[in-house]
Order: C-alpha cells, then structure tokens, then sequence
C-alpha cells in the first residue's frame, strides 16, 4: 500500500475533525513532531510556556539530555531558573544536572533554542501569551543588541563571603603534594571520619584547604575571626545552603547538621562521597566544652568518625561503643589481660578504657596528634602495661599503668 494516500487521507479528515483535539494538544512533543510529518505542524508556535517548551524539545537533539529535560520537576526547575532574576534557581538547575551526569552545556544549548522558539512566537498581530517570557525576552533582546548577553551563570564553587580568601591562597599554591596523597589514602582506606591537618600558624594550613576546595569543589567554611565568621550557628548555615544547592535538600531548613548528613547520604552515588573541609577550628568561638561547631560524634558512611567499638567476630555484631574522643580513632590496642584497650585519636589525647564498661579509665594529653599505639610485652616492664605511643610530631611516649585500674 502507497503510503502517501494515507497520510493525503489523514490530512483531509484531521482539520476538519479534530481541530479543537490539535489545538489542545500543541504543548505535547509527541504531537508535534506527528503533525509535523503530516504537514500540519503550525508555522508559528504560540506563546505559551508549555508549547514553547514543547517546540525546542522538538528541535533539540541528544536524545540523552531530552529524557533529562522531559521530566516535569527539571521543566519546572526551568521555568523558575528562566524568569528568576538572580543565580539560585539556574544553580539549582545545575546541581540537578550534575547529579544525573549531564553536561550542563547541553542544558545551555537547549535555553538558547528555547529562547530562539519564544522570539518566534511574537508577531505583530499576536502578543505572546505568557508576560514573564515575554519581559525576559525583551531583557535578553536588549542584552544581545549591547553584546551584553551572558550565558546561564556557572554555579560558584564555594561560598561568596570566601571567595577572595580562596583565590589569594590558592593564587601561587605549590607543594605539598604529600599532604594530598595522604588524604586519598585516608579516603580510600576509610568508609568515614575526620581527618585533620594540624601545623604551626604561618604553616600553610589555609592554603592547602583552599587548594582542595578549589581543586575538587568541596563543600567549605572558613573561620574568620577578624570577619565575625567563627561561630557554630554561622558555620550551620553555611554548610546548610551548601548542601541544599548541591544535592538539592527539601524541606531542610531547620534540620542539625547529623540530619542533614544523613540526607545527603542517601543521595550519594554508590562510587561518590562527601568531603567538607573546615579551616581555623582554632579561631571557633563558641559557649560550652562540647565539640568545635557541634561536629557530630557519628557520621554516616561515605561521609568521613571519631567513636571506639567492640565487634563480635563470630556474630559481627557491634556490642559496645566508647564514646569520648572528638576526633579520628586512628589505633587501639588491647592489654595483654584483655580488661583495658587503648586509643589513640587526632584530637591529642590518648584514652584507656574499661573493655567490660566502656567506660574511660583515664586520659592522656599530647602536643600533637596521637597516630599510633601499643602495649609494651611482658618482660619489659614489671606489670607488662606500659604504653607505647607516637605523635604525629615524631615524638614518642612511654606511659606506665601500674596503678590504673
């Protein structure tokens, strides 16, 4: 059968049958390319944003990004980013992007053919139906005439009121090379917890978090003591809108930090995890003696822990957890009677416990970082429970426990 007589036949019955059907159906991609085929298709698209919409799906391209820009929450997500006046939305916008892996580029292209779709639709005789298209579109006409047109605003890598600071150290950053691949092992190496960098003041500590934020667009705050930027609350916002713009949260604003976390987790890829970098604990002013900035005690996997536990290797169950060091556990050893284990932490302390309780015997302070520990055999001392443990400073530590009990 000649194709062609059907389609002449479809032709003659369409208008004259399903006018109303066809006009309603405009806004539908589908529809569009079908009257299209048939020669149907109106020369002009009208003025309203879902059949503007409809068009440039129809003449876009990577069947990849269609299937991403077809779903109603991005098309929405669209809607806002186009007539918004500010970034937020067109970095929401972005973040959705990125979380599905498309190249936001590809996003760009299609505003552009929307943009060419909506100009098409103006004539003289008709207005465009949507006023916040058309008073963008005149805003971005205006724009091209003075060759003043920007593309779609990059989303900023890190916070506005850190921007400078990060630019002028990552600026002529150089070396520390070391530092860096010892943090890919700790991320490779750990499915959690804290890893903290601690030098002397004028040792580059700023710089090198700079350089990381920069580098790999972590999520960051700054302390800034001579800003007013040092207090936990200033900090929970902060990270906050962060996460919120990156992964995108809902209904988050009143959530802690733990909460947020635990969010975030769940939207984690299985390959990817979260890194915040915080610099300046040192410069924190807050009330209490709890945690600097109220960081969580726990942290969910992927999100990098500073808790002690006990396994059972026959069950695999956890049937004790010790809780008390405000930084990464980074070794524990056990005493030669089994009743106490020792932990060594990057908070500087060195903590004894009761293996029975949980319960912390005592504690001991270091200048640095405690990175290793053990118990002394028998033989070398009298009672056999002398601790031996280094810092990260290269000093090492002999601390008997005779009388700890």
């Amino acid at each position: 059968m000649d194709i062609t007589l059907v389609i002449n036949a479809i032709k003659a019955i369409i208008p004259a049958t399903a006018s109303l059907a066809i006009q309603q159906a405009q806004s539908n991609e589908y529809v569009i390319k079908s009257l299209q085929k048939l020669g149907l298709a109106k020369i002009q698209p009208g003025g309203k944003f879902e059949e503007v919409y409809a068009n440039a799906l129809v003449e876009y391209d990577p069947e990849s990004t269609l299937n991403f820009l077809r779903k109603k929450e991005i098309k929405e997500a669209f809607w806002k980013a186009f007539v918004s006046s500010n970034n937020e939305e067109w970095n929401i916008l972005k973040a959705q992007a990125e979380k599905e892996n498309i190249d936001f580029a590809k996003v760009e292209k299609f505003r552009e053919i929307f943009i060419s779709v909506a100009n098409r639709s103006i004539n003289p005789q008709q207005v465009i139906a949507d006023a916040q298209i058309q008073e963008q579109l005149k805003t971005l006409t205006e724009a091209r005439a003075n060759e003043q047109l920007r593309e779609p605003p990059e989303q900023s890598p890190y916070p506005d009121e850190f921007k400078a600071l990060i630019e002028e150290k990552t600026k002529a950053f150089c070396g520390r090379v070391f530092v860096f691949n010892e943090f890919e092992d700790f991320l490779k190496n750990y499915p959690k917890g804290y890893f903290t960098v601690i030098g002397d003041a004028g040792m580059g500590k700023s710089a090198i978090a700079a350089q990381y934020v920069s580098q790999y667009k972590a999520i960051c705050y700054f302390n800034i003591r001579a800003q007013g930027l040092n207090t936990p609350d200033q900090f929970l916002q902060s990270i906050r809108q962060q996460l919120i713009n990156r992964y995108p949260l809902q209904n988050v604003e009143n959530d802690n930090l733990p909460t947020l976390l635990e969010k975030v987790n769940k939207k984690l890829a299985a390959d990817e995890c979260l890194v915040i970098v915080v610099d300046a604990l040192d410069e924190v002013e807050q009330p209490g003696s709890g945690n600097l900035l109220y960081l969580p005690k726990n942290l969910p996997e992927r999100i990098y822990d500073n808790t002690l536990k006990l396994w059972n290797l026959e069950t695999g169950e956890d049937e004790r957890t010790f809780e008390g060091h405000s930084g990464c556990v980074n070794a524990v050893a056990l005493t030669a009677d089994g009743k106490r284990v020792i932990s060594a932490s990057n908070d500087r302390t060195l903590k004894v416990w009761n293996l029975q309780t949980g319960e912390a015997i005592t504690t001991f302070t270091g200048e640095a970082p405690f990175v290793c520990c053990t118990v002394a055999p028998d033989g070398v001392t009298p009672d056999g429970v002398t601790i031996v443990v280094g810092e990260s400073s290269g000093k090492v530590h002999f601390l008997p426990l005779e009388n700890v009990e």
